[in-house]
């Protein structure tokens, strides 16, 4: 048996651990141009940050708990006002949120030993979906890290019932349900959990807790998600809002496409069952010289090296303790957990990559488990050669890490967790248009006029701009021959066409299938390019 007797030792490897999953975020952390998705959450908290007028929309957004929870950290930066906010300022909030998972794995140390803590905040921690997703400012990290806190807080008070654990797992339960809603898929797999113990263990003693403990469980629940949904009590009707969020939610989810213009719907995003575990594994079958290329590529067709977290726990299923084993049934109970999650999110229409996040947690930690069992096994010559092999797979996830992130590869089709991702291009567009600015004269009062509905996450690098307008279908009534900077897409041919007369076209890409054409005025042009 392997132990890790010194606590010491422990805490060092832990904070080591932190210390790497740090630099696997930070390294990169501005490389990646802002998502359309990042910028408009970007754009939520600014009502919030600029005026303190923020209220739920339950129609095309998420809980609100991203935003507030974004407050401390531009109070702590010294942000002053939101056009001066970057790229960091945002995704350093997820990255920390990301960094408590390894803290909430400790809640399970009863369960994992020393040695299990250790690879699960290791898995956490090198992760490629995880680093790549924790540095997009969105729900998703948020709600995953509210979802372990939750389950270990659970877990702590149905192995020591008390009002302080009750209390906490409220908290947390509240917190999930204020972050996304598909918070309700987690809870319905801890009852689908649940279930498949009562009938392996004939019951499950409920009488456990006492009501006092049920109580401050369900209100601590109930007051916190409240307090986020109801924007700290000035909007009654958020938490109302909550609940009827999810008759949009499901429509969205089961790809329907009877959405109004300006809200998403569901049929652009619709995919095969198959796409999760694709995304994880690539797609077979495939000659070995192929898959061998593919890997040393890094290319997205490759059988991906985070196959080792939905194979990895077979080794566990093999080093199963004998029957009534606590730790067996712990293992039965999060694969019911997991592969209950994987069919939920797998058998919905509607999907977006960064969701595999809150099932592949539950890979990992069954994947912990597998070590344990591995460790109280050590003497296996086979478990001795699968450490090695888990070793060599765990360092090529840390190289895949640095790699996701990094200049042009994060944006690349070659990384399977760029989804839409919006090119380079929109960056170099923005600082071109900031440099018209200063030819024109006005600075930042320049007008800027988008006559399309593709243009986000642009909003975001032209924050600083006082008069930018967008016209999604329609056409200003404005002599469009005097407007120094006019963007829209090729495929409006009569008004290019009309534009071309009067400005100077430049085609810039936005993301992969979607393009634009920046008109810039034609005299603005010529002393530009003079100046330059």
């Amino acid at each position: 048996m392997v132990r890790l007797r010194s606590k010491y030792t422990f805490y060092f490897l832990l904070i080591l651990i932190m210390g790497l999953g740090l630099w696997l975020r930070l390294r990169n952390i501005d490389q990646r141009p802002m998502h359309g998705d990042e910028a408009n959450q970007a754009y939520r908290f600014e009502m919030l940050f600029e005026s303190g007028d923020f209220k739920y929309e339950p129609k095309d957004f998420h809980g609100p708990t991203l935003y507030y929870l974004t407050l401390p950290s531009a109070w702590l930066s010294g942000l002053d006002k939101y056009e001066n906010s970057t790229k960091s300022t945002y995704r350093g909030v997820t990255v920390f949120f990301s960094l408590l998972l390894v803290l909430g794995s400790l809640l399970f140390i009863d369960v994992l030993g020393r040695i299990g803590v250790l690879f699960l905040s290791l898995f956490l921690m090198v992760s490629p979906a995880m680093v790549y997703y924790s540095t997009y400012y969105i729900q998703e990290t948020l709600l995953v890290c509210f979802t372990l806190f939750f389950l270990g807080s659970l877990w702590r008070l149905w192995r020591k019932p008390g009002i302080v654990w009750a209390i906490s797992t409220g908290i947390f339960l509240g917190l999930m349900h204020a972050t996304k809603e598909t918070f309700i898929i987690a809870i319905f797999s801890l009852f689908c959990s649940m279930a498949y113990l009562c009938w392996k263990s004939g019951k499950i003693d409920f009488k456990r807790l006492s009501p006092k403990q049920y109580v401050s469980l369900f209100m601590s629940a109930i007051i916190t998600s409240v307090i986020f949904f109801s924007s700290f009590f000035t909007n009654p009707s958020g938490p109302v809002d909550s609940i009827s969020s999810f008759v949009y939610q499901i429509k969205r989810g089961l790809g329907s496409s009877d959405f109004e213009e300006r809200f998403t719907s569901g049929e652009g995003h619709s995919k095969p069952p198959s796409y999760y575990l694709s995304t994880l594994t690539g797609h077979y079958p495939r000659k070995f010289t192929s898959t061998v290329d593919d890997i040393y590529r890094n290319s997205p067709a490759r059988p991906i090296t985070e196959i080792f977290f939905l194979l990895f726990p077979v080794i566990g299923f093999l080093n199963l303790p004998d029957k009534g084993a606590r730790s067996r049934k712990i293992f039965a109970a999060a694969a019911v957990y997991t592969f209950v999650m994987l069919g939920v999110y797998s058998f919905i229409p509607y999907k977006t990559p960064w969701c595999l996040l809150s099932f592949l947690c539950g890979f990992m930690f069954l994947c912990a488990l597998s070590v344990r069992f591995m460790s109280n096994n050590f003497s296996s010559p086979f478990n001795k050669v699968l450490a090695v092999l888990a070793v060599l797979m765990i360092f090529d996830l840390g190289r895949q890490s640095a790699l996701v992130n990094a200049e042009e590869f994060c944006v690349t089709d070659k990384n399977p967790y760029a989804y839409v991702q919006p090119f380079k291009d929109v960056e170099d567009m923005s600082t071109r248009i900031e440099e018209i600015s200063k030819v024109e004269g006005s600075g930042y009062e320049m007008p800027v006029h988008f006559l399309t509905p593709d243009y986000w996450p642009l909003p975001f690098y032209l924050k600083k701009f006082k008069k930018v307008g967008y016209w999604e279908n329609e056409i200003p009534q404005q002599d469009l021959k005097k407007l120094p900077v006019i963007i829209t897409t090729p495929d409006r041919e009569e008004l290019v066409k009309e534009l071309e007369k009067s400005h100077f076209p430049e085609f810039r890409g936005r993301m992969p299938g979607y393009y634009l054409l920046v008109f810039y005025r034609k005299d603005l042009w010529e002393r530009y390019n003079e100046r330059r």
